[in-house]
């Protein structure tokens, strides 16, 4: 892996991230690790030009007052993003949508750390070597 660049391979391969250098400096090529996001921090329908972008379809839609949590599919994955309550109306159930995150909003852990399978964006399978 390039420290410098911050680059992990996700859900098998299929997606790459970039995170912040300072939080990909001790892993090691191959090893597996766990990437979050923390859903306020993941943009719906935004520009494409973000470093991590890439698509999902909406599945549900929870209301939690001034905020509405989104549930999104990346190909059989969920992932959870926080808008304004009062932006749910430009999204429809089962529509794409465009995710995207800047590489600061990233908080990467080793396998061995114990975990929740309810965060915020999404399990990786290796750092990229």
């Amino acid at each position: 892996m390039d420290s410098q660049k911050g680059l992990v391979s996700c859900f098998s391969g299929d997606l790459e991230l970039f995170v912040p250098p300072d939080e990909a400096v001790d892993m090691q090529a191959g090893e597996a690790i766990t990437v979050f996001v923390r859903p306020e921090e993941i943009l719906v329908d935004n520009a494409k030009d973000q470093e991590n972008s890439f698509p999902a379809v909406l599945r549900s839609v929870t209301l939690l007052g001034p905020v509405t949590r989104l549930n999104l599919d990346y190909q059989g994955h969920s992932i959870y993003a926080d808008i304004r309550t009062i932006d749910r109306h430009r999204f429809e159930i089962n529509e794409p949508v465009q995710l995207s995150f800047r590489r600061e909003s990233c908080r990467c852990m080793t396998e061995a750390a114990p975990v929740s399978n309810d965060s915020g964006l999404a399990q990786t399978e290796e750092v990229k070597g």
